[in-house]
């Protein structure tokens, strides 16, 4: 078991039949229903084009399950420019994390 709140970003890997995308379900659909789609978004890379269309429609996820490999590297761009906006501004309010960075807020 581990706190997500101390790993904000995540690799899941293993081999095939392992039980990646159950897993992926699973953290997917308990962060759905303990957060308010305004508090908690998803952007969803799904190369193989099933495994996440299950999630269409999810107010939580931005667009959709993205599955156009020639639009996934530009999600990415998109994503890795989001993280370094979020993180200049942990910078800017001193914070090293997500709690430290509401703290500095309130």
């Amino acid at each position: 078991a581990a706190d997500l709140s101390r790993m904000p970003h995540m690799l899941i890997a293993g081999t095939t039949g392992s039980g990646k995308s159950v897993c992926i379900s699973a953290i997917t659909a308990c962060l759905a229903i303990t957060n308010r789609p305004e508090d908690l978004k998803f952007v969803m890379i799904d190369p193989k084009m099933v495994e996440l269309s299950r999630f269409v429609g999810l107010p939580h996820i931005v667009g959709k399950p993205e599955s156009d490999l020639d639009r996934i590297p530009a999600v990415l761009r998109w994503v890795t420019h989001e993280m370094d906006t979020r993180y200049k501004k942990f910078a800017e309010a001193g914070a090293r994390n997500l709690a430290d960075y509401n703290s500095a807020l309130a």
